[in-house]
């Protein structure tokens, strides 16, 4: 009965390729979606487990605040005093100030509009200095570190691979301030100036003060979202976004152990309170954990997504069987007549269902697999990640579409008459 089944799913070889190209199809793009959503819930559960024990200090009036504002920096610059303050709390390990400034695309251009970021801090403070992979850290002004996940997305955006070595040009932040950036008003371009004299202004607006950085190593952390900044030491970055010594962009503060991250960041908020400038105290994996909520559902849209177009696909198994079926009828008659029961009956139609389901879903697999591979090639990263749960998933998925798609015929099938079908009405 069963190597019937089986065997009938090969008879019709034309329908038998359109049933495993609809199936296949849907199938494809679940293994696509899905191994896309595991990759990165990978990348921020790494990167969540990194920054477990983390207390991040901003300014409150910080444009991005929290983890992201320690980065991309903004606000209020904190007095350096406030670095004893946070180290004189119980569990605060490391009490870490951060000098960050963001870099424009103009100067170094990444695929995001947002450009990249550079965070000055102490070599000895830097897990990034910590983990080079090419070249050396950082050991003197003007010299920089960048992460693999950037060195990455400026290929991405240029085609250009980054080396340590290279030199780049970045932007005094104060130099090409917001207005400079906007249209002047009319009344305020000055009576009587020539359209030469005013191009020449103009364009000497356009042209900030600028500084060469050299690329003396490329670092990976093992996790693509720490690995996409540049590192240098604080004074490098202060000249660049024009601070005093006196002051940082934000603080980082590491507790020895995580089951005390709560109450350490109420006691830094606490001690901070009364301070001259007004401070955001967050916890790194909140921040993350908020983002992991939106990732969820982005997640749950994805599955959505896939579950939909695999059963369309499947609805070609049910088509096909329905048809095969009905082509059948004598064939079913005939077999009931030399003493097949209706169970035999249905688990033939349904092994045959199956068969089929089960060979579209392997080939939407691999035309799954080659397209996550493709993506990875286009992006130089393993975004994609394909687990044994999802390859049974995929499978098991392809056996319940075969049952589904081939019951409601099976049925049709066990209820034909023998006499009547031998007699042809």
């Amino acid at each position: 009965m069963i190597k019937f089944g089986i065997k009938n799913a090969f008879r019709r070889k034309t329908t038998l390729i359109i049933a495993i190209i609809g199936t296949s199809l849907g199938v494809g793009l679940m293994t696509t979606l899905l191994s896309l959503s595991d990759g990165m819930n990978k990348q921020l559960e790494d990167t969540t487990n990194k920054v477990a024990g983390d207390i991040t200090i901003t300014a409150a009036d910080s444009p991005m605040g929290g983890l992201a504002g320690s980065f991309f920096g903004g606000g209020t610059p904190l007095p350096m005093s406030y670095e004893d303050i946070i180290a004189s709390v119980e569990h605060v390990q490391d009490s870490i100030p951060v000098v960050s400034v963001n870099i424009p695309n103009d100067f170094f251009e990444t695929p995001g509009p947002l450009g990249s970021s550079l965070t000055g801090m102490r070599k000895d403070q830097s897990d990034a200095a910590k983990s080079i992979i090419e070249g050396r850290a950082y050991e003197k002004k003007n010299e920089i570190i960048i992460g693999k996940e950037l060195v990455r997305r400026h290929k991405f955006a240029t085609g250009k691979e980054v080396k340590p070595g290279d030199v780049i040009t970045v932007p005094i932040m104060e130099a090409i301030g917001l207005p400079t950036m906007q249209q002047q008003p009319t009344d305020a371009i000055p009576q009587g100036m020539t359209p030469e004299q005013l191009a020449k202004l103009q364009q000497q607006k356009k042209e900030p003060e600028t500084v060469d950085l050299k690329i003396v190593g490329i670092y990976e952390s093992g996790s693509p979202m720490i690995d996409m900044f540049f590192y240098s030491d604080p004074e490098t970055a202060r000249e660049i976004a024009k601070l005093k010594d006196n002051v940082a962009s934000s603080f980082i503060a590491h507790v020895d152990d995580t089951d005390y991250v709560e109450s350490a960041a109420k006691e830094i908020e606490a001690k901070l309170d009364d301070q001259e400038v007004p401070v955001t105290v967050s916890i790194a994996k909140d921040t993350l954990g908020d983002l992991n909520k939106v990732l969820d559902i982005f997640s749950t849209f994805l599955l959505a997504i896939a579950v939909v177009a695999s059963v369309a696909g499947g609805m070609s198994i049910f088509i096909i069987m329905l048809m095969n079926v009905n082509e059948r009828m004598k064939e079913f008659g005939i077999l009931k007549a030399a003493g097949w029961s209706n169970w035999n009956i249905i688990a033939s139609v349904i092994v045959e269902a199956v068969t089929v389901s089960l060979m579209g879903s392997i080939v939407g697999f691999l035309l799954g697999y080659g397209v996550t591979r493709l993506i990875d090639h286009m992006l130089n990263q393993e975004l994609a990640i394909i687990t044994n749960t999802l390859i049974i998933g995929v499978l098991a998925f392809g056996v319940i579409m075969g049952l589904i798609g081939g019951l409601y015929p099976a049925i049709n099938a066990a209820r034909v008459s023998p006499m009547k079908t031998i007699r042809g009405d």
